[in-house]
């Protein structure tokens, strides 16, 4: 969607205001992405509370379910690949909500991300500028947040995320609009405008899917984010995250957002 609609090198094309301002304080289209790519159907369920029990009872049939509601976006291959073409767009990853991971588990997935990004990684000596980066060469920022994370400078914190935990659109802007009146967090956050559904809701939808359901609510989800403005002030936003964002126009919308005066 990105390469079609020549958003690929949005970041490279930004006025240079933006090129001198730190990065927190740029419009971001995100990707939320529940990692599911080695879910199978021996994968024990997690959560929540209520599909566990269902599973058990059904002799694990919600796994099937589970599979079709959880879909991985993008590989770290595929995010390399992409990098080398594009290199002035630094992209964030943050790694959270960990289920089950042991240390040494942990201990190889930073590993293997770092062995993968190399000079790429940006270190944690605050928030980057994108002349900074293309300076430099850096075009990935890595969050890791867990206690596994330690004192590695290309690890970052992890990423304040507003998440309203909810299925119902209204409640999720609603949900956002209040952390707003609170001030905006310092450095990188992510207002998430994904939707959640729960084991009742996908037992009810069982020829659903997450994307059928996201896609409905997406014009009102829109109407919001264009209402939205970067900047430094307590009420701009920084980074926003949704599912399936290839199908409609949130990742242009939020770009254009950068239109708007930075403060």
């Amino acid at each position: 969607m990105a390469e079609a609609e020549g958003l690929a090198d949005w970041m490279s094309k930004l006025n240079e205001t933006f090129t001198t301002v730190p990065l927190c304080y740029i419009a971001i289209p995100g990707s939320h992405d529940a990692m599911a790519y080695s879910l199978d159907m021996d994968s024990p369920l997690l959560e929540p509370d209520s599909l566990i029990t269902m599973d058990l009872i059904c002799c694990g049939c919600c796994r099937s379910i589970v599979k079709n509601w959880s879909i991985t976006q993008e590989a770290m291959e595929e995010v390399d690949t992409w990098l080398g073409k594009h290199s002035k767009e630094v992209v964030i990853l943050a790694f959270s909500h960990f289920k089950k991971m042991s240390t040494e588990q942990h201990t190889k997935l930073i590993t293997f991300l770092k062995d993968h990004f190399k000079a790429k990684l940006c270190p944690d000596y605050g928030v980057p500028k994108l002349k900074d980066c293309w300076k430099k060469g850096y075009q990935v920022i890595l969050s890791y947040d867990d206690i596994n994370r330690k004192e590695d400078p290309v690890l970052w914190r992890g990423i304040e995320y507003w998440w309203a935990n909810n299925s119902d659109p209204n409640e999720a802007i609603s949900f956002l609009d209040n952390k707003k009146q609170s001030g905006r967090p310092n450095g990188f956050f992510v207002a998430g405008l994904n939707l959640t559904f729960y084991g009742c809701s996908i037992f009810w939808n069982l020829t659903a899917s997450l994307k059928e359901k996201t896609v409905t609510a997406y014009p009102l989800l829109l109407d919001w984010v264009k209402k939205q403005r970067p900047g430094s002030d307590t009420q701009s936003i920084n980074i926003i995250a949704g599912d399936f964002f290839d199908v409609n126009s949130f990742a242009q919308d939020i770009i254009q957002l950068n239109d708007a005066k930075t403060n």
